[in-house]
């Protein structure tokens, strides 16, 4: 998945938030890991400098959750990672690991949880113009 970075542009905004308007599109890229299949989808296709990005990672369709590990990695040239967090609500740990280049998620609990989508949302903060990628 790419998030376009850009300095501030008036017109290009404009555009932008008429075409996302018009169409309503939501970037998303499938991954497929051990029988679960996951999306990542952005919150925007495109940033400011300065202005953040959220990356969440779902299940679809839902499943039973009792553990995960999620991992993203990040143009760390165009994005600095600023926070993430667990979003299944399970009862044992979670932690939010940043690696540099990737930053992982992992979560587990003592009773699955039925019917889970959300598993994790990572935000960004765009440093640089440019295309940046998660994957």
């Amino acid at each position: 998945m790419q998030v376009l970075i850009r300095k501030y542009q008036p017109l290009a905004m404009f555009l932008a938030l008429i075409l996302t308007l018009m169409f309503m599109l939501v970037p998303v890229q499938v991954v497929e890991a051990e029988g679960l299949i996951g999306q990542i989808t952005a919150s925007a296709e495109s940033a400011e400098v300065g202005k953040t990005v959220t990356i969440t990672f779902m299940s679809v369709p839902a499943v039973t959750v009792s553990a995960y590990q999620v991992t993203v990695s990040f143009d760390t040239g165009k994005f600095d990672f600023v926070s993430g967090s667990d979003l299944t609500g399970l009862n044992g740990a979670s932690s939010v690991d940043n690696n540099g280049s990737s930053v992982s998620v992992y979560a587990y609990g003592d009773t699955g949880l039925a019917n889970t989508s959300k598993l994790c949302k990572l935000t960004f903060r765009a440093k640089a113009e440019g295309t940046g990628t998660f994957s």
